[in-house]
């Protein structure tokens, strides 16, 4: 998947183009996550930043249709939903738009102002040019409760990444070292409602800098060692970097297995991305956990959890830190 396959570009299109509201249809397998994870996401009040030009910038409906509702609709029509999908991907066609008739909508929306959360910010302050700082990231907000009452715990997503992000903090700061760049450790708010507390960070950061590079934790490996880490990124910046410190450790680098699940365009990290800043994307990478435990409420702590994996990360991420921050280039020999 490219960023243009995302719901958030296709809304931000949408917007562009004039609309005043879009729909964007769900499939499973393209998206990579089922549909009640739309549902636990959207089902409920949804956040948007309260910024100068919020007329401008939002549409004033955004919705979904289940690939199921959306066939339906284009039946009614007339229209074969399938024939034009696979049309529209047809570089060689002609594909144009079709109308789908015409539909008398009337959607009431109760709408609040409030001082929704916070970003939670520390610094260690570079000796050299301590303008200059490296991220170190994850988000502390997760899904509240469902419609029976039980908690979205997000014990791996975020709370382990979270754990990660004030463990790298400890260690950086007991070690006494020095570093040329400051580096800022950052708890987001609000990443489950589109990333809004990394996007706010963008347009106001906390202090006169510049961001040099961005690692964030969208969870860790909470099981045993592995032989690999997922790069996300690849032909990015900091790919080198990422690949010395595996060498360092005896790992190999393998790309991210399931790339059409979009998962680098995701998280806290990808509003930076947009402009330019170097990244990297630390997830837990485990197909029984995103089938049976994401966005859900079983996503809790488990005593049999070694946490062996998280500290090989957390050492191959402190390496990363380190040489960015001290300006260090890669050696790849």
């Amino acid at each position: 998947m490219t960023y243009y396959g995302c719901w958030m570009y296709k809304f931000e299109e949408a917007k562009r183009q004039g609309a005043a509201a879009a729909l964007a249809i769900h499939e499973t397998d393209p998206a990579g996550y089922e549909w009640d994870i739309v549902q636990k996401s959207f089902g409920n009040s949804q956040l948007i930043l309260d910024d100068a030009d919020i007329d401008e910038s939002a549409l004033q409906i955004e919705g979904w249709l289940h690939i199921d509702a959306a066939k339906a609709l284009f039946e009614r029509a007339g229209l074969d939903f399938q024939e034009l999908k696979e049309e529209a991907a047809d570089k060689d066609s002609d594909f144009e738009p079709r109308s789908l008739g015409s539909a008398q909508l009337e959607v009431n929306s109760d709408v609040e102002a409030t001082e929704y959360s916070n970003n939670i910010v520390a610094m260690l302050e570079g000796d050299d040019d301590p303008n200059e700082t490296v991220l170190v990231t994850a988000h502390w907000d997760h899904l509240g409760t469902n419609q029976d009452g039980e908690i979205f715990n997000g014990a791996i997503d975020n709370a382990a990444g979270l754990a990660g992000v004030l463990e790298l903090a400890r260690l950086l700061k007991s070690e006494d070292k020095t570093f040329k760049r400051s580096i800022l450790f950052v708890n987001f708010s609000a990443e489950e409602a589109g990333l809004l507390g990394a996007i706010y960070f963008t347009q106001h950061l906390p202090v006169d800098m510049t961001v040099s590079a961005v690692l964030n934790l969208e969870g860790l490996n909470v099981n045993d060692t592995v032989d690999y880490i997922t790069n996300y990124n690849p032909g990015g910046d900091l790919e080198c970097l990422l690949q010395d410190a595996a060498n360092a450790q005896g790992r190999t680098v393998e790309l991210d297995p399931t790339p059409q699940d979009g998962k680098k365009f995701r998280s806290d990290h990808w509003p930076f991305g947009l402009q330019g800043i170097p990244w990297l994307l630390f997830w837990f990478n485990d197909p029984d956990y995103f089938d049976n435990r994401y966005h859900q409420p079983t996503d809790i702590y488990n005593e049999n959890w070694t946490m062996k994996g998280a500290i090989q990360d957390l050492d191959l991420i402190k390496d990363i830190i380190e040489k960015i921050s001290n300006k260090e280039a890669c050696d790849l020999s």
